[in-house]
């Protein structure tokens, strides 16, 4: 929000719905004094694809999500609360 504020240019990129919608919300909150600021539902990756994002904990502004398989950084996997399906984008491109 802050560099929204002072007039650059701002991409918010969050992939997880419950998570999506807080950062629209603050977004649209902040209309009035943040005029380049574009929200999308994807998750940014190296190709375009329809992925899954495996979620271990449902709750907003948790961090347990993983694309692609429920993997832990260790190596383990996790049995996720929900699977969501999600747009990967390359931005690059």
């Amino acid at each position: 929000m802050y560099a929204a504020k002072c007039g650059l240019k701002v991409i918010g990129i969050e992939p997880d719905p419950s998570n999506y919608f807080l950062l629209s919300w603050n977004a649209y909150l902040n209309a009035q004094d943040s005029h380049d600021l574009q929200t999308f539902n994807v998750a940014a990756s190296d190709l375009f694809a329809v992925d899954q994002l495996f979620i271990r904990k449902m709750e907003l502004g948790a961090h347990e999500k993983i694309v692609g398989q429920p993997l832990l950084v260790s190596g383990e996997t996790f049995a996720p609360n929900h699977v969501h399906a999600i747009q990967v984008v390359h931005f690059d491109r």
